[in-house]
């Protein structure tokens, strides 16, 4: 449920969210720029589970000592 939440939102946000432009506007480099937000917030994510499985691994081993 969750993933189908953020599809949505996604979705919403990249069609309201963008401004009116008054002059040609790539749609090459539009998508790049897409890419690249995506790809940044995809490895954020991915970067802070990581700490967080490191963390509650060094927590649960002191748990059983």
């Amino acid at each position: 449920m969750k993933f189908k939440a953020l599809c949505l939102l996604t979705i919403m946000l990249m069609v309201f969210t963008i401004p009116a432009t008054f002059a040609y506007s790539d749609p090459v480099s539009i998508t790049i720029i897409w890419q690249f937000l995506a790809s940044i917030l995809v490895g954020a994510l991915f970067f802070f589970k990581q700490i967080r499985v490191w963390v509650m691994k060094i927590f649960k081993n002191k748990h059983d000592k």
